[in-house]
């Protein structure tokens, strides 16, 4: 989590490069491969954009009620709640 979404990107591509560290373009065409038999294609890379959130997690989405702030203020503060970013993990559906 990070309230800077070129951080999020970063963290998101460092995972993904990660994932590749051992990988050969051999054993990459072998996954394509095997995946191409079964009844759903496979995708290479899982999709990560749920392994990193873009929000200040010391602000609620509560404070933007208030009206402390100006608009474009607000847009900076990027508040969320991590109940509604990880509803998942707490029982919700989003």
């Amino acid at each position: 989590m990070d309230i800077d979404v070129q951080a999020v990107e970063v963290c998101q591509l460092s995972l993904c490069l990660k994932l590749l560290k051992d990988e050969s373009p051999e054993t990459t065409a072998q996954y394509l491969l095997d995946s191409e038999h079964t009844a759903q294609m496979k995708k290479l890379l899982p999709d990560l954009s749920k392994n990193g959130v873009c929000g200040n997690s010391l602000i609620g989405r509560d404070i933007l009620d208030s009206q402390l702030f100006a608009g474009e203020e607000e847009c900076k503060l990027n508040p969320m709640n991590f109940e509604d970013a990880f509803s998942h993990i707490f029982g919700r559906q989003p």
